[in-house]
């Protein structure tokens, strides 16, 4: 989805009834008429969107990937919704919160990727992956594969499950400059043993900004008969592409980055046949 398309939307979210934000798509509908190559080009838009964010004067701010703030009129639209819920107290959280969670999970699939019952809101990508590695299945012998090149947290976890279950944790080394996506994923596959439950791989690398081939590493494993779960931590709203179709299992997403949602905001994918 491109970002005009994203715009709109959002035209049925609270977000679109503050008047800052009616403000921002009559300006974002003054240039729809402009290909978007020569957008890219005109500095009078991107003032006007820049106008958007409150930066501290102290410091420049090149760190968005960890927590990129919200443009102001997402965070008047993400504060009167504080206000709302404050107001209602206790009738919102035993009521229409469920409902609420409902719809806005089902727009994040809409535009991302999956059905609504396949995709979760958690807190982050962190919450969302050990979600899924904590709460595996696991065996004393099973195997899992990650990278060293994968979230520190993430490892963490893998390491805990270790030490409880009796997981056998192998970790490979993902090359900077691959000769080819198969260089990547014959990496992945040579690990793989009969006693492979599980493979993590990083969709993007967050140190290094490395997109891998996920697709190909899942269509690989999976027919070793092998699960895959991908860090999505820096991808959605980043680069375009869809979660149902990079073929696996479970995906995780921080929407406090990219996005720029108010922090605290993640997002779990989990394929339908795996939700039980």
């Amino acid at each position: 989805m491109n970002k005009r398309d994203f715009l709109k939307s959002l035209a049925f979210t609270s977000l679109a009834s503050s008047a800052s934000f009616q403000a921002f798509s009559k300006t974002v509908e003054a240039y729809s008429h402009i290909p978007a190559t020569d957008l890219a080009k005109d500095e009078d838009f991107w003032a006007k969107i820049r106008e958007g964010y409150r930066l501290k004067p102290d410091y420049i701010n090149l760190e968005n990937g960890y927590y990129c703030f919200i443009p102001q009129e997402t965070l008047e639209g993400y504060i009167s919704w504080i206000r709302e819920i404050n107001y209602q107290g206790s009738w919102y959280f035993r009521t229409v919160q469920w409902e609420n969670k409902d719809k806005a999970a089902a727009r994040l699939a809409k535009i991302f990727g999956g059905t609504p019952d396949e995709v979760a809101i958690t807190r982050n990508a962190t919450e969302s992956l050990d979600t899924i590695i904590s709460g595996y299945p696991w065996e004393k012998g099973d195997e899992a594969i990650f990278a060293h090149q994968d979230y520190g947290s993430i490892q963490n976890m893998f390491e805990l499950v270790s030490r409880r279950y009796g997981v056998v944790n192998k970790i490979v080394d993902i090359p900077l400059h691959p000769a080819s996506d198969e260089e990547i994923v014959k990496i992945y596959e040579d690990a793989i043993t009969p006693k492979t439950k599980l493979i993590m791989v990083s969709h993007m690398i967050n140190i290094t900004g490395q997109i891998l081939p996920v697709k190909k590493i899942c269509d690989m494993a999976h027919r070793h008969g092998v699960e895959v779960m991908l860090d999505g931590a820096h991808c959605i709203a980043h680069f375009d592409f869809k979660i149902d179709d990079l073929g696996c299992d479970y995906y995780a997403c921080s929407l406090h980055k990219w996005l720029s949602v108010p922090l605290g905001a993640g997002l779990l994918y989990v394929k339908k046949d795996k939700i039980p």
